[in-house]
């Protein structure tokens, strides 16, 4: 489902968990050229496909009931700027207009207000991020892409990464298993009544 919502203001998102849906503004219709617009439409809709939000929430509620959690919540940062790439890798192969995508990249981050809410905080899957780094590495990778130099294999770091998130939150499952095995049981009705 697509809704669009009458605002000056650029901007897409996928909004939901199970029947997720993408948001669209006037305004975004309005300021991206035609293969702009399907680029980040292509870009969201990877977000739809993988169901993003859904596994965003999931990882966000293990990794606040983690003992490491500072640890966890930088492994949060990585993906987050990991499935964004990989969403535009999607939107590239679907479009073969990496250029494009890119421009609608840097065209909507230039018109995106300062904010003192960070985008990660709310549960949702925007095409553009409020964080620096992600942004100039997203455009990089857009610009390989462009070049012919994207690479394939993922970054050595980050299975070992995803290997360190892992198991800080089994390790987390079974101490609280171990100890409070009630609120394991609470945390878990919880979840499948959030479901």
């Amino acid at each position: 489902e697509v809704g669009l919502v009458t605002s000056n203001y650029p901007f897409s998102f996928v909004w939901g968990f199970r029947r997720d849906k993408l948001i669209v503004s006037t305004g975004l219709l309005t300021t991206l050229t035609e293969e702009q617009l399907r680029g980040v439409i292509e870009h969201e809709a990877a977000h739809h496909r993988r169901r993003d939000n859904l596994v965003k929430l999931v990882l966000s509620l293990s990794a606040c009931s983690s003992l490491a959690f500072p640890l966890s919540r930088l492994i949060l940062k990585w993906r987050a700027l990991e499935v964004e790439i990989l969403c535009d890798d999607v939107a590239v192969s679907s479009t073969s207009a990496p250029l494009e995508i890119a421009e609608a990249l840097v065209k909507l981050r230039r018109q995106q207000p300062p904010t003192s809410a960070p985008a990660e905080a709310a549960l949702i899957s925007g095409f553009v991020s409020n964080r620096s780094d992600h942004f100039e590495r997203r455009v990089q990778r857009l610009m390989q892409h462009v070049d012919g130099a994207v690479a394939v294999s993922p970054e050595p770091n980050a299975v070992v990464r995803a290997a360190i998130f892992a198991i800080l939150v089994a390790a987390t499952l079974a101490v609280l298993t171990v100890f409070s095995p009630l609120a394991v049981h609470h945390a878990a009705e919880s979840l499948i009544q959030l479901l």
